[in-house]
């Protein structure tokens, strides 16, 4: 049996201390770069904000003598870790799959972070991909079968048009093909 926890934290990229990220990032390397002064986190969208993400959270470490009931103290120390790296956990997106093969399925000791009870799903959406408990492809397959549709769809729309638009027909095609292709649009 295998549970995987997807937490969510509240405006994660806003909630970076620059003073604790500068003191974990001198830690990890031994030469300095020049320093920019930011009051508070990183702008969403910007290319570097995952990236500094990845470093603010990499400090986190958990290790247990056995696997057995590891998962308690799994997720309360990485409650407190995030407590004390000032990241405000969005509780009531926190969800937890568990993928279990074993015929004879023990029922689940419920989670509960924050006073808020962690949701067992069967299905989740993680970077546009739908995992499920099976995991199968069944459930990303179907996700990405009405995507298309409804893309589809629009692309019929749009061939019906009477007369077509020139540009505003091409922006429409463009945006409507990024959908197929990682919701990635392309201007030229």
């Amino acid at each position: 049996m295998v549970m995987i926890m997807f937490f969510n934290f509240s405006s994660a990229f806003n909630t970076i201390r620059p003073l604790l990220l500068d003191r974990k990032l001198s830690v990890m390397q031994s030469s300095r770069s020049d320093v920019a002064v930011s009051n508070t986190g990183s702008l969403q969208g910007t290319v570097l904000s995952p990236f500094l993400f990845t470093l603010y959270t990499s400090d986190f470490r958990y290790s247990s003598g056995t696997c057995h009931l590891q998962k308690f103290g799994l997720v309360q120390s990485f409650v407190r870790w995030s407590e004390a790296n000032h990241l405000l956990l969005n509780t009531s997106k926190i969800k937890e799959l568990v993928v279990d093969f074993r015929r004879n399925k023990k029922p689940l000791t419920p989670i509960t972070i924050q006073g808020n009870e962690v949701e067992v799903v069967k299905v989740y959406k993680y970077l546009g991909v739908h995992i499920n408990d099976k995991l199968g492809w069944a459930d990303n397959t179907e996700a990405r079968y009405k995507k298309g549709q409804c893309r589809l769809f629009f692309l019929r729309r749009l061939s019906l048009e009477d007369p077509p638009s020139g540009a505003a027909n091409a922006s429409q095609l463009g945006m409507i093909l990024a959908g197929n292709h990682g919701d990635k649009a392309a201007w030229q």
